[in-house]
């Protein structure tokens, strides 16, 4: 049930997503092309962004009456640095990055080199850098392209393309029986536990996958799945396993099996 505060931060920040600035870096060895008002596409971009901090903040509350905490893998900067990492140039052009991508497009030959523009991130001016940006299959380097594990769209864009949201859908479960793949788990959504990898069951795994024959990764390189692990799962609460996979980012493979459209693990060891 949604409580009233809930309900107050997600209309709040809804409306903080339609009055926050856009913020741009300044290169100042190449023009730099934006629009001076945001387009829709960017209004777009960051209103699902804010959506998101409104729904995990809103989870954030409801789940810490359940005692349920998330462990994700490793961490990024605080909100100036991920503001710096937002935006690439490539031929004077701003592109901004289509948020956390579920499945990671494969790219095609080298663009060049996109610069990341200094910027300010509330500790001293950033360096500006360069990354090398490839093509994208079907989609001209006018609209995106691909750079550093990401999808880059440009801010002039005045409708989000039905091939970028394709991106941020879920990956159903299919086929029958059970089958392996292959990966890494990048985060872990449990019950509180009272020690570290101590996770009690049942728990959802996020898994990055980059290896299943009933995966579609004949166009991904990898996409991220959510796997339930339950008391049934071997290996699932092996707190070796769990430590080397979470610290250390270890490759693992996981047995699954399909509940409806859903990925349920029947086993979980290191990889070979």
């Amino acid at each position: 049930m949604t409580t009233d505060f809930e309900s107050q931060l997600r209309t709040q920040l809804a409306d903080a997503a339609e009055r926050a600035p856009v913020f741009t870096g300044v290169d100042s060895e190449r023009a730099v092309t934006q629009t001076s008002a945001p387009t829709d596409a960017s209004r777009h971009r960051r209103r699902r962004r804010w959506l998101a901090l409104a729904a995990a903040a809103a989870a954030v509350a409801a789940v810490a009456a359940a005692g349920v905490s998330w462990w994700p893998v490793g961490s990024g900067g605080g909100d100036g640095a991920a503001v710096c990492a937002s935006e690439l140039v490539l031929d004077g052009n701003v592109y901004q990055e289509d948020g956390e991508l579920v499945r990671v497009p494969r790219h095609g030959p080298s663009l060049g080199k996109a610069v990341r523009p200094a910027c300010g991130d509330g500790e001293g001016m950033s360096v500006a850098e360069q990354v090398e940006a490839f093509e994208l299959p079907g989609v001209s380097p006018d609209i995106a392209f691909f750079a550093n594990g990401g999808v880059w769209l440009s801010g002039g864009l005045q409708d989000w393309p039905a091939w970028a949201e394709e991106l941020s859908k879920p990956v159903p479960c299919t086929g029958a029986g059970e089958t392996t793949i292959g990966g890494t788990v990048i985060g872990i959504n449990a019950p509180q536990v009272e020690k570290a990898y101590d996770f009690r069951i049942p728990y959802t795994a996020n898994f990055l996958a980059d290896e299943g024959s009933t995966l579609p990764l004949t166009e991904y390189t990898s996409v991220t799945i959510r796997m339930r692990v339950t008391a049934a799962t071997t290996g699932g609460r092996d707190d070796e396993f769990l430590r080397l996979a979470l610290s250390d980012a270890a490759r693992v493979t996981a047995t699954v099996r399909c509940d409806g459209a859903h990925f349920e693990a029947t086993s979980l060891k290191l990889a070979p």
